[in-house]
């Protein structure tokens, strides 16, 4: 732990060793044989994920650093490509949602914030708040002059060609706020 509380050692710590077990993994499940994603699943799951989490509650504000996340990130990277068996080039965001994984970043505040509720910290905060639907709103309006609709109206068209000749077809009426490129 260092003077500002980044607590920078401690993940540099905990990412080497989950990093030492992901390599002898990644010597057992090559991309193309061996263990399958559901294994390397588990693995991430019962092995990786608690070596990490190892005090979360503590650091968690920790998570906001971009730097925390980038090492995080990195650590995760590997075995969601692993999970669904990905190549090398694969991003990070594209691995974890093929893989079905939470970032390690929400990861850590999710498991921080069970930490809190289990050790009795009130949440009634969080119940006095209005939804969050209901804190933004979103303002839309029509298009005034739209060249693609013809009389106003909208429709779309369906054909079936084989050989070069048009087997079926069929229409369809869209929405007059819709546009043709809808």
């Amino acid at each position: 732990m260092n003077r500002k509380l980044t607590f920078r050692s401690h993940i540099s710590a905990t990412s080497k060793k989950a990093t030492d077990i992901f390599k002898q993994l990644s010597r057992a499940a090559k991309v193309t044989w061996s263990l399958n994603g559901e294994i390397t699943r588990t693995i991430s799951v019962a092995i990786i994920e608690p070596i990490v989490l190892y005090a979360a509650s503590v650091w968690a504000p920790a998570t906001e650093l971009e730097l925390i996340k980038k090492q995080l990130n990195a650590l995760q990277r590997g075995f969601a490509q692993k999970i669904c068996r990905a190549y090398c080039t694969v991003s990070l965001t594209s691995a974890t949602v093929l893989s079905g994984t939470l970032p390690l970043d929400l990861r850590v505040q999710e498991c921080a914030s069970l930490y809190r509720t289990k050790r009795g910290f009130s949440l009634d905060y969080l119940l006095d708040q209005p939804h969050p639907s209901r804190l933004m709103s979103v303002r839309y309006g029509l298009l005034e002059s739209d060249d693609s609709k013809i009389d106003e109206c909208v429709g779309s068209a369906l054909t079936w060609r084989e050989e070069g000749r048009e087997m079926a077809f069929s229409t369809f009426s869209l929405d007059t706020s819709c546009t043709v490129f809808q």
